[in-house]
């Protein structure tokens, strides 16, 4: 049997830069209209060089942009697809429930920090990346790469208007709401898949990593969507999970 310290080795962090909102908007907006992965590579390092002329630097602000939008597992691409054409047709200000979500499925370092600063902000009315840090740590463990990185997550979060932050503590926002039925199936659709276990249909729009968002959709809404499958747990409780 494999120890603690040797499992928490093995789990890759990958989000070690903070994504500015105009960045990944840049990015989506590229990828969507050439759906070319080698085109927009070359066209951001192009258009970043000289804001970040360390190629170093800029290659792994680059990787992480096309990590959350382009170069995605196989069974990430019907969300990402979808997520492209949703993006011709929404308002500007609602892209960010598209970059939210790509980037909660994108990176689990990211899931379980939003997961445990959303109910760490049910207790309290300020979290800071220490707080964070220490219940994080149980899970991928005390390094410092860890500590270093978890401060980029609420830090990201907040240039996205999606936390306040006063004096390194960050707070709640105003919750984002949406007209868009369609994408808000599709958030809590990606939202679901990240999760990675049934969520019960009663709960579904309580998800703790939903928490920056604010929902309208209703259950039969949920229930007659393509992206679940209901079904009824031992208990005799609907459950939610993504249709693959």
């Amino acid at each position: 049997m494999k120890s603690f310290g040797e499992n928490v080795k093995k789990k890759q962090i990958g989000y070690d830069r903070k994504i500015p909102h105009d960045l990944i908007d840049l990015t989506a907006d590229h990828y969507c209209k050439t759906k070319d992965l080698d085109l927009t590579r070359k066209f951001l390092h192009e258009f970043l060089s000289e804001k970040y002329p360390n190629e170093a630097g800029r290659k792994k602000i680059i990787t992480i942009l096309l990590r959350i939008w382009i170069r995605v597992p196989d069974d990430d691409k019907q969300l990402r697809d979808y997520a492209c054409n949703l993006l011709k047709n929404i308002r500007t200000k609602d892209r960010i429930w598209l970059h939210y979500g790509l980037l909660i499925l994108a990176y689990p370092f990211v899931c379980d920090i939003v997961r445990i600063l959303s109910t760490k902000l049910g207790f309290y009315d300020e979290v800071s990346s220490p707080m964070i840090y220490n219940e994080l740590k149980n899970t991928w463990g005390e390094r410092s790469c860890v500590q270093k990185q978890t401060c980029l997550v609420p830090l990201t979060l907040f240039e996205w208007n999606l936390l306040q932050r006063k004096k390194y503590k960050y707070s709640k926002e105003n919750l984002l709401s949406s007209n868009n039925r369609e994408l808000q199936l599709w958030l809590l659709a990606t939202l679901i898949k990240a999760n990675s276990n049934p969520v019960e249909i009663s709960k579904i729009i309580d998800l703790l990593i939903a928490f920056p968002f604010s929902f309208s959709i209703t259950m039969d809404d949920i229930a007659r969507s393509e992206f679940f499958t209901t079904h009824s747990s031992g208990s005799g409780r609907i459950v939610v999970s993504f249709k693959s």
